[in-house]
C-alpha cells in the first residue's frame, strides 16, 4: 500500500457560496487515496501564496520526510500547480523529494511523470 501526505493550498480564501476550494481539494484527494487504496498518513492544507516555496505548511511536509525517512512515498496534490506556480520551483522541488525517495504526483497524472505534463500545469514564471 502507497503511504501519501495529501497537500492542498490556495492563495487567498474565496468561499463563494460555502465551496471552499480547501474543502473541494482535500474532498478529492481523500477519494483518490480511497480509490487507489492508499494510505494517507498525514494531511496539510494552507493558504499561502504558490510563487514561493518557502511555506509555512510545505515546510513541515519537507521536514516530516527528512526526519522519518521510508515513511512516505508519495506527496499528492490535485494539480502541480498547487505545489508551485513557476515550472522552476516545481522541478527543483521534484529533484528534493527525489532525493528524499518520495514522488510529488497529482490526481490528474497517468503513469510516469512528464516534463510535459508539468510544462501543460504550470506557467513559465520569471525569477527576479
Amino acid at each position: 500500500m502507497k503511504k501519501v501526505i495529501i497537500y492542498s493550498r490556495i492563495a487567498v480564501l474565496d468561499d463563494i457560496e460555502g465551496l471552499n476550494p480547501l474543502n473541494r481539494q482535500e474532498e478529492e484527494l481523500i477519494a483518490h487515496c480511497r480509490a487507489n487504496n492508499y494510505q494517507i498518513i498525514g494531511a496539510y492544507r494552507e493558504i499561502y501564496s504558490g510563487s514561493t516555496i518557502e511555506r509555512p505548511e510545505w515546510s513541515k511536509i519537507k521536514s516530516y520526510i527528512k526526519n522519518t525517512p521510508g515513511e512516505i512515498d508519495t506527496v499528492l496534490s490535485t494539480d502541480f500547480n498547487r505545489i508551485a506556480r513557476s515550472q522552476f520551483l516545481l522541478m527543483n522541488e521534484i529533484e528534493v523529494f527525489k532525493g528524499f525517495g518520495v514522488e510529488i504526483q497529482t490526481t490528474l497524472e497517468i503513469g510516469q511523470l512528464d516534463y510535459s505534463e508539468i510544462l501543460k500545469y504550470c506557467p513559465i514564471i520569471e525569477e527576479e
